[in-house]
């Protein structure tokens, strides 16, 4: 189909495929309910099997957070709902889903205040209405998601401490919402920094004229002293009512889907309000596997000889330098050139497998993947389990790699024992000799190899 010029450098419209998928994952959503959360459960996850995990990943975020972020006061119930859920698949599906999820969502409670306070200074009475709600709903959300193990306590303090450096009626509405759900399982995690917050808002009363303070004011400040205090009362009033016996219900669900799926309950994510700010600039440690420019810069997650600006260049000029490295490399056959970028130029470790796999090698090319991927590890000057991470991908994937990874150990213990050159000319030290051992320390821990390829 022929396209105008002045149409060709328009944004690209998500194919038909991907329509289609987000009807799908929509649909599912608007019938979630505590009944039947196992089987659309079920029906998410032949999602994440056929289709790409990006792509899933994005609809399944944007979906929740359009269902939960809605501009009207929404019932408790409804949101634990759905933070249910997304504990679920961070158990069983991974943890790129609660990563993003977690990270979009903070952005947009920020976002939302930031809009609240500009609205309420400039008197925008429908901006303030809608802003409000929908922080409202997001924070009520991440209050969950920590009751249900996604996170620590350590984000949830830090929305709690720049509540605190305004104390605008929103802001005395987010502390409340956080207390009434999550106090005494914050005061359990940590009673130091819970201290540290009691003295900050009581600083703040300090500075205000008691005549001032509205009734709302008074009463969060009553509810955080007695939550300090270890008073039950709190406490009482939620065991009592119904949303203490869903959660206790919801949270047995969570437990027993990880059980049937043979997986462990994980780690909560103990990411930090500054980290998610800092995400341009020194990328997501959290996210195994993804872009990371090194702590304060220092060190590179690129092979040695690489500018690591022409990552982050426009597409065009990125490619070019990719190209030019790939010969600087000795990547000489299309197959190797192209595994090559491939590896460089990936988000992360899921992304790298998947367009691994649309190469669409045979037979003896796809064993140029595994020879490609330990050279690009042998060249790192600080081991990066990146490579670590795609192997254990792909060796999971097909058997055919672990046989390849069982040569190439081999070959590598003969140029060893022989101090010989390697192929590319390049002598074994012990930077790339340590560099190995990492990599199939990785792959034989997680199971994706035996100590068979040592005999």
């Amino acid at each position: 189909k022929y396209v105008p010029p002045h149409l060709r450098k328009g944004p690209t419209n998500h194919g038909e495929q991907y329509l289609r998928l987000k009807r799908l994952i929509q649909g599912l959503l608007n019938r979630l309910g505590d009944a039947n959360m196992e089987s659309i459960f079920a029906s998410i996850e032949k999602c994440f099997r056929e289709n790409s995990r990006h792509d899933v990943n994005e609809i399944l975020t944007d979906s929740i957070i359009a269902f939960v972020g809605d501009h009207a006061n929404l019932l408790d119930s409804f949101v634990m709902t759905y933070a249910a859920f997304i504990a679920s698949l961070y158990n069983v599906i991974g943890i790129e889903f609660a990563a993003h999820m977690v990270q979009t969502m903070t952005e947009l409670i920020e976002q939302s205040r930031s809009q609240y306070l500009n609205a309420k200074a400039n008197k925008i009475e429908g901006t303030v209405e809608i802003n409000s709600k929908r922080c409202t709903n997001l924070v009520t959300l991440l209050a969950y998601l920590y009751n249900f193990g996604v996170i620590s306590s350590i984000l949830l303090f830090d929305v709690v401490r720049v509540t605190i450096d305004e104390l605008s009626e929103l802001d005395i509405e987010l502390l409340l919402r956080i207390l009434r759900i999550s106090g005494f399982q914050i005061r359990a995690d940590d009673p130091s920094a819970l201290k540290d917050i009691v003295a900050l808002v009581q600083e703040e009363v300090g500075k205000r004229d008691p005549a001032s303070l509205s009734s709302r004011f008074k009463f969060m400040v009553e509810t955080m002293m007695d939550l300090k205090n270890n008073k039950r009362k709190l406490q009482k009033k939620v065991v009592t009512g119904t949303d203490m016996t869903q959660q206790e219900r919801l949270k047995k669900f969570v437990t027993n889907m990880a059980k049937k799926r043979n997986t462990f309950e994980r780690e909560p994510l103990r990411v930090g309000l500054e980290d998610i700010r800092s995400i341009k600039t020194k990328g997501k440690w959290w996210l195994v596997g993804a872009a990371w420019a090194g702590h304060d810069g220092a060190g590179s997650n690129l092979p040695a000889g690489v500018d690591s600006k022409a990552l982050t260049d426009e597409t065009g000029q990125a490619s070019s330098d990719l190209l030019k490295l790939a010969r600087a490399q000795k990547m000489n056959t299309d197959v190797r050139r192209s595994i090559f970028i491939v590896l460089m130029s990936s988000e992360d470790c899921i992304d790298a497998f998947e367009r691994l796999l649309k190469l669409n090698l045979k037979d003896k090319q796809e064993r140029e993947i595994v020879r490609v991927l330990i050279h690009c590890c042998y060249q790192e000057r600080v081991y990066n389990p990146y490579y670590s991470l795609v192997a254990q991908k792909i060796c999971d994937h097909s058997h055919g790699f672990k046989i390849t990874f069982q040569y190439a150990l081999w070959d590598a213990f003969k140029a060893m024992v022989e101090n010989a050159q390697e192929d590319e000319g390049d002598a074994m030290d012990v930077r790339k000799v340590s560099n190995l051992a990492k990599l199939y320390a990785h792959l034989i821990g997680a199971g994706s190899l035996t100590l068979a390829v040592l005999k």
